[in-house]
């Protein structure tokens, strides 16, 4: 078995990370074997997941250029237009792919369906006790409690 280095660099939210990974070849003109990119799950050149995530961000709040250059400003690094185009475009593809799907799950139920959110907010509250008719301000107690709108 003989064995080989190679530069092995990848773009992540950090900037560039790059490694010096051992190859080995199995035999004159064998196999090829990359233990660090197999254990790893990471390409030559490739996009981390959290970069990418930031990318179709950014990519999908206004337009492309603007993307790399908010990308500049919040974490110092480079990327092409063009990256943010392409991660952008294929994020929304497998979302578009994810609605179908439930688009037909739901179209082969039976049942109607209702989406309702919730949203609550605390309310302060304010008791006063009163005996006899007489106002006591001085006991009064100051609360909080949830009010829920639901649409």
């Amino acid at each position: 078995m003989r064995r080989k280095e190679k530069k092995l660099y990848w773009h992540s939210c950090y900037g560039q990370i790059s490694v010096v990974e051992q190859m080995y070849r199995c035999g004159r003109g064998g196999r090829q074997m990359r233990p660090f990119v197999v254990g790893a799950d990471i390409h030559c050149r490739a996009y981390s997941q959290p970069l990418q995530r930031v990318l179709t961000d950014f990519g999908a709040e206004a337009s492309f250029g603007r993307a790399v250059e908010q990308l500049r400003e919040h974490y110092g690094i480079e990327v092409p237009s063009g990256a943010v185009r392409q991660f952008t475009e294929q994020h929304a593809e497998a979302m578009l792919g994810q609605q179908q799907v439930l688009t037909e799950l739901c179209a082969q139920s039976s049942q109607a369906r209702i989406i309702g959110e919730l949203d609550g907010s605390l309310v302060p509250l304010v008791t006063v006790k009163e005996e006899d008719g007489v106002d006591r301000g001085k006991t009064r107690t100051v609360g909080w409690q949830e009010a829920r709108l639901a649409v």
